[in-house]
């Protein structure tokens, strides 16, 4: 639990191709292109029309019937034509609109900053500068690890015999992590987060811990890992390779004994005396205070949710059983493998040759993209401001707002129709949607010079010591989620990140968030035909507000605070409803890899996508309905409609490599993108009917599934 749990949707994406025009399906409908060209810039805004549908065309294989595999149909000359970058484990719309916004931040970053630039901005442009500073990267090398190591009491594996057991405590190690700036979640990942019974208040969580790896897989890989990485900090291989083994060992049983509740099933609120008084052996009170803000105390009376108690009563017998140099060993080994990215290209080759087992990763890429993607991650704020500032304008937010309302619309319309619910709980669920927010583009604070340099007060650093930034930062960050503790929820437009090609929906704040750089390129343009832009980031939108109401969303109320608003026999209903789903998606097989779907783990996102895609439709529908039927270009035989499902399909392409498709599947909530497009199509009877699929076609089976 973070500072909001957010459902991130991983956006697929489709490289752009050249123009190929091709015929067939139905009768089009008549040109546009007059109407276009009648505008001032009409030209423009007919090349753009015209490209966009050109470009769909070409992606397509039309060798595949759309009834038989409307995936491969759709995406199936683009999936044979996309070669993977060396950098990326796969390609789609969230790698190519990155790949723009990068190109859009680039000459902003690298302008020098005049003096009256905001000192949020001067931020930004300082890391950026202090990642491409090579040379001074490798001239510092691994000195500032080894110095912080020191400092903890030296790295049991680098030490010998001269590492002193005696003085080491865990809890202490914790808390000089803590001030140092690197990770402290290795064993429990305590935060302030929103209270989730009563949503505009905070307070402490403690869960599980965050694992770097979690069970055997690739264990011998990652051992391998650990021991070069030691090595080259000094480590004599030989007792690298035996002590290291029993701090990856301690992993493997971490992963064994923590625990992935439901979400809702894990609120356990407890005073700080009754977690001392169960759990003696952890001095809570003295913890809970060393991760706070310097200044800030807890008392006993403060409450804290405890979501894994079974964790931490077997964490406790484990500790027991651990000897202090594996523990020690350990904790210092995340605290390093937290930076190895920061550090000389000696640290980052080998932790390359690690990416690439698990990731298929075979190269760097370039320096400057890893730069911008470190800076948008590190200081997304500062970022989104100067992204929006520059690269967005008004009338793309109002386009993009106008698409978001009439989506809106028609999933409140949907929930109306559906007969399976009793009106008590209707009632609940149309309160829900009506009353959940969205920000679309970016917040406006993003424009306001002094709420950006509040936000940023207290971070200080300059651009020649990378890492001394990064571990600066996250202290900062720290400290402001902790400095939150009890007071009210004020600060939540600073967690959209607005240069990012993405979208989430914050359960604890029952908001959709559509930043500006996703609205864009093959996903939406104030230029391209509405049918595009509905089929694309439309589905997106649809998404995200579906998942107010998956399996998880649903346990929420329209203020975000976990409330029971369903009557037992309409939830059981629900419940019969998702089960279709998860066995629907549990009997896909993505053949490349010979590995089955988990339709129980992904169905919160399949339920999304086939409530989304289908609220998306009916707003295209709506639209037409009200403005008049939109056309297409002269040569183009496809239906507004038609081009709306193939666009919908094409945001969605992803060429993956298998060591990623791999572990999507083994451990992601997304099923790959084919499946999300069969599964979710061949349930909407509208789709059938547009491309007129055959009864018992694949895309037009007998039974289908519905949620929503």
């Amino acid at each position: 639990m973070y500072l909001l749990l957010k459902y991130v949707l991983i956006i697929s994406s489709v490289m752009l191709q050249e123009v190929e025009m091709l015929p067939f399906v139905e009768e089009a409908p008549p040109n546009l292109i007059d109407d276009l060209l009648s505008a001032p810039d009409g030209a423009s805004k007919a090349q753009t029309y015209n490209s966009a549908v050109s470009n769909a065309l070409n992606r397509m294989d039309r060798s595949v019937k759309p009834c038989d595999d409307f995936y491969r149909f759709a995406c199936g000359k683009w999936l044979k034509d996309t070669v993977i970058p060396e950098d990326l484990v796969d390609v789609n719309s969230f790698s190519i609109l990155t790949d723009k916004i990068q190109e859009q931040l680039k000459t902003t970053l690298e302008q020098p900053s005049p003096s009256s630039e905001l000192r949020t901005f001067k931020l930004a442009k300082n890391l950026y500068k202090s990642c491409m500073n090579i040379p001074a990267i490798e001239e510092q090398g691994l000195k500032r690890v080894l110095g912080d190591l020191k400092k903890l009491g030296g790295w049991p594996v680098l030490e010998g015999n001269s590492w002193n057991e005696q003085g080491f405590e865990w809890t202490q190690a914790t808390y000089k992590l803590r001030q140092l700036g690197y990770p402290f979640n290795f064993f429990f990942r305590l935060s302030v987060s929103p209270d989730m019974k009563n949503s505009k208040n905070r307070l402490l969580h403690l869960d599980g811990p965050v694992l770097r790896i979690g069970g055997h897989d690739y264990m011998q890989e990652y051992h391998s890992l650990m021991v070069n990485i030691a090595v080259l900090l000094g480590a004599k291989r030989d007792v690298a390779e035996e002590q290291l083994h029993d701090a990856a060992k301690l992993e493997i049983e971490l992963s064994q004994i923590a625990e992935e509740p439901e979400l809702g099933s894990s609120y356990n609120p407890m005073l700080i005396t009754q977690l001392s008084e169960m759990y003696p052996s952890i001095p809570w009170k003295d913890y809970i205070s060393h991760m706070l803000p310097p200044g800030t105390s807890v008392r006993d009376d403060h409450v804290v949710i405890v979501q894994a108690p079974g964790y931490i009563r077997q964490f406790v017998d484990l500790m027991k059983l651990t000897p202090k140099k594996t523990q020690a060993n350990y904790i210092m080994w995340t605290a390093v493998e937290s930076v190895i990215n920061y550090l000389n290209h000696d640290a980052r080759a080998r932790h390359l040759e690690w990416l690439t087992v698990i990731e298929g990763r075979t190269g760097m890429g370039d320096r400057w993209k890893e730069c911008m993607e470190i800076v948008s991650t590190q200081l997304p704020v500062s970022v989104g401001a100067l992204y929006v500032r520059r690269n967005f304008n008004k009338e793309s937010k109002r386009s993009a707002m106008e698409l978001v309302d009439n989506i809106k619309k028609q999933f409140i319309e949907m929930l109306q129709s559906v007969d399976w619910m009793d009106p008590k709980t209707k009632a609940n669920a149309m309160q829900k949607a009506t009353s959940m927010h969205t920000n679309v583009g970016y917040p406006d604070e993003l424009l306001d010079d002094r709420k950006l340099e509040e936000y940023h007060k207290g971070l200080e650093f300059d651009g020649n010591d990378f890492l001394d930034g990064i571990l600066k930062i996250a202290i900062f960050d720290a400290n402001r989620q902790f400095g939150g503790l009890n007071k009210p929820i004020d600060d939540t437009w600073a967690i959209h990140n607005a240069a990012e090609a993405n979208a989430g929906y914050y359960v604890s704040i029952n908001t959709i968030s559509i930043p500006a750089g996703i609205l864009q390129g093959i996903a939406f343009g104030s230029d391209r035909p509405k049918y595009m832009n509905y089929g694309a980031i439309g589905s997106v939108i649809g998404h995200e507000i579906t998942h107010g109401f998956d399996h998880q969303g649903r346990k929420f109320d329209k203020e975000g605070s976990l409330v029971d608003w369903w009557e037992p026999a309409t939830l059981q209903k629900y419940n019969a409803k998702a089960q279709c789903i998860i066995d629907q998606y549990g009997g896909y097989t993505a053949k490349e890899v010979g590995m089955k779907i988990d339709g129980k783990r992904t169905q919160g996102e399949n339920i999304a996508d086939n409530g989304g895609f289908k609220a998306a439709y009916r707003a295209y529908k709506d639209w037409s309905a009200r403005n008049g039927q939109e056309q297409v270009p002269s040569g183009v035989q496809f239906t507004p409609n038609q081009m709306l499902w193939i666009s919908t399909a094409q945001f969605w392409c992803t060429s993956y490599r298998p060591e990623i498709l791999k572990s999507d599947i083994s451990s992601g909530v997304h099923s790959p993108a084919e499946f999300r497009i069969l599964g979710a199509l061949s349930n909407i009877p509208e789709f059938s009917q547009d491309f007129k699929c055959p009864a018992g076609s694949t895309m037009n089976p007998q039974k289908k599934c519905t949620v929503w």
